[in-house]
């Protein structure tokens, strides 16, 4: 799943050639130096919730995600991070907090398209106007 526009700023150098790198170690990932010099992942690394190990990845991309335990893209203290697997493990694991964010953004792009909830979230000068027009009081004075 792609991060939304202002996630990505956690998700730059440092996370692809320090913080992931050292997670994917940590669960038994093997590296290789490429031709710039660059350690390379190679496979080897483990699902730390199930224990699927990823073969060599190739030209593919990895099917291990390293994930944050406390749902927050900036905390990547080692101890708030977990590898697990893409579709099973960490779809599971995040499945009510990614419920929760869809149904927050939807809910935001929703009341953006209804012009009248801004007018009625206005407050108090919104329900003095309603008032005045029901009640037939011109609003503004000649």
């Amino acid at each position: 799943m792609p991060h939304a526009p202002e996630l990505r700023k956690h998700f730059g150098w440092k996370w692809r050639t320090v913080t992931r790198p050292a997670a994917l170690k940590r669960a038994g990932g093997q590296f290789q130096l490429d031709w710039n010099g660059r350690e390379k992942y190679i496979g080897g690394a483990h699902c730390e919730i199930c224990g699927w190990v990823e073969r060599a990845p190739g030209r593919r991309r990895s099917k291990l995600d390293v994930a944050h335990l406390d749902h927050q893209p900036g905390h990547d203290d080692p101890d708030n991070l977990a590898v697990m697997c893409h579709k099973g493990c960490h779809g599971t694991y995040d499945r009510k907090e990614w419920k929760r964010r869809t149904a927050e953004t939807r809910a935001a792009r929703n009341d953006a398209a209804r012009p009248i909830l801004e007018f009625l979230q206005r407050g108090q000068a919104a329900q003095t106007a309603v008032d005045a027009i029901l009640a037939g009081i011109p609003t503004e004075e000649p």
